[in-house]
């Protein structure tokens, strides 16, 4: 988007006029195989149970399955219940199983969002994420739903920027009957709706109008019910903005219907990168106005940044890289990212620091990054596996290495850019070996390491960082940050200044 959009939509934040509509692609958990959308995950055991059952079955036994649309919840739940014969409150007791077994914290995408002044907030996935979300960040947020299969009692929710609310549209594990689940399920949903025979709660419809900005985030948007869906809440052109949010390819045809029928601005970006640069960038913009002098108009071009930057002028930049391919280990590395983002907040110095967390950080894209977001400060968390290298993703998702002095060669051509790198993974001080070469401060990880150490020398590190310290002193912190912790033995973070290994203070 171009800065003059941006701006638009940051004073649509700030007049409280923005409405947040959450698709279920962000739904998403840390399952075995790392990073899993909820629906999808879901569908691919119901799938498991029927591709099971064909393979123990004789030919005219079978059940008729696509098995290419595993991943299609609607599709595999209804395959599910009439294939194997089975009530549609078993199904919804399966979902509610899968949730309380594998759901559990807010993806960091959420807890961006909370930070939004968003007062209302309507939900296409039965979690409560998002509410979640708003509770951690001190709002007093309200979780409410629609239940399709009868007349809606009358709402009298107080909406607000501190009591923000979110409105479960497809039903809610609280209420098993609510669920919007299979493809049947979606055909009733929309019928009630479209057929007054259910009709949304007034109370919500109202504060859809033609003075409203809407952000659309986490659909796809070739599912066929999405335009009835965008028409029951009142989406039609005559309206501010509506930006949806999309980072893979659109059909030419679906593109021109959207843009056509609700003036739809496409904007092709990872929603997780979007979000968290238009979290950065209000900030920076709220603060800016608070600057300005009351008779400030827009021709004297304040010096407010205008959209998100890669890398800000004047600033210390932080990048930091995560990978946890689907072939590797899952370990949370978004709480790592929680940690730094909250003593960035507290740090009496934060103002002179930008955070730029980059999520399933692949091989390909390393010069790309570095080239893009000019950091100072480079953060590493994920898998190390010693002599064989660092772990990120390949282009097929799985992990591709990349060893030490692969990465000196490439850390090289930025020696007087990068004056601190800091890989928190396992076995990685030979790669910071190889790279103090050329960086004058360097911190790899002497062994495997826990998880909970991992963070709370971050936690330690990045708490001095953003108080004005040094990085070698911020080490000595990070290191005394994990003392302070009844952690066993094992792997701890190791310091390398202007090529030679310091001992901890």
């Amino acid at each position: 988007m171009n800065p003059s959009t941006w701006r638009h939509f940051y004073k649509s934040l700030h007049k409280n006029s923005c409405i947040l509509i959450l698709g279920p692609r962000i739904a998403t958990f840390l399952g075995e195989s790392g990073e899993e959308q909820i629906d999808q995950a879901f569908s691919r055991q119901l799938s498991k149970e029927i591709e099971d059952k064909n393979n123990a079955s004789t030919t005219a036994n079978k059940i008729s399955f696509d098995s290419s649309q595993r991943d299609n919840l609607p599709y595999a739940s209804m395959r599910w219940t009439k294939g194997l014969r089975m009530k549609d409150t078993i199904l919804r007791e399966e979902l509610c199983s899968f949730f309380d077994n594998s759901v559990s914290r807010p993806p960091k995408i959420y807890k961006d969002l909370a930070k939004l002044p968003f007062s209302l907030v309507i939900n296409t996935s039965p979690d409560e994420y998002m509410h979640q979300a708003f509770m951690r960040v001190g709002k007093e947020a309200e979780q409410l739903h629609y239940n399709y299969q009868r007349n809606q009692a009358s709402l009298t929710p107080e909406i607000s920027i501190d009591k923000p609310v979110v409105y479960n549209l497809f039903g809610t594990i609280e209420e098993t009957e609510s669920l919007v689940i299979t493809k049947e399920d979606q055909v009733n949903f929309i019928n009630n709706l479209l057929g007054n025979t259910s009709t949304l709660p007034n109370e919500i419809l109202q504060h859809f109008d033609e003075h409203k900005t809407y952000l659309f985030l986490g659909f796809d948007s070739n599912d066929w019910h999405l335009p009835l869906l965008f028409r029951s809440l009142r989406l039609h052109k005559e309206k501010e903005m509506s930006f949806y949010l999309h980072d893979s390819p659109i059909k030419a045809a679906t593109k021109d219907f959207y843009i056509d029928s609700f003036d739809f601005q496409f904007v092709s970006n990872d929603e997780n990168t979007f979000v968290h640069d238009l979290a950065q960038g209000y900030i920076e913009w709220e603060e800016s106005q608070k600057g300005k002098s009351s008779n400030t108009n827009e021709s004297s071009k304040p010096s407010y940044i205008t959209s998100p930057q890669p890398g800000v002028k004047g600033k210390v930049n932080i990048l930091m890289m995560t990978a946890n391919p689907k072939d590797t280990a899952a370990i949370e590395l978004n709480d790592e990212i929680d940690v730094i983002e909250e003593v960035h907040m507290r740090g009496t110095e934060r103002s002179k620091f930008f955070f730029k967390p980059i999520l399933n950080t692949k091989k390909a894209r390393l010069l790309e990054l570095l080239l893009r977001h000019n950091p100072q400060i480079v953060h590493f968390s994920g898998h190390g596996t010693g002599r064989a290298g660092l772990v990120f993703y390949g282009e097929s998702g799985s992990a591709d290495m990349v060893q030490g002095p692969e990465l000196a060669n490439l850390f090289k051509q930025f020696n007087t850019q990068i004056s601190c790198v800091i890989l928190n993974a396992c076995y990685s001080e030979e790669q910071a070996q190889v790279m103090a070469q050329y960086i004058p401060n360097v911190i790899g990880t002497n062994n495997a390491i826990d998880d909970q150490v991992a963070i709370k020398f971050t936690e330690g590190f990045y708490t001095a960082i953003f108080a004005g310290k040094n990085y070698e002193d911020s080490f000595n912190l990070g290191i005394a940050h994990v003392g302070l912790h009844s952690f066993p033995e094992g792997g701890r973070p190791v310091f390398y200044k202007d090529g030679k290994k310091i001992d901890a203070a």
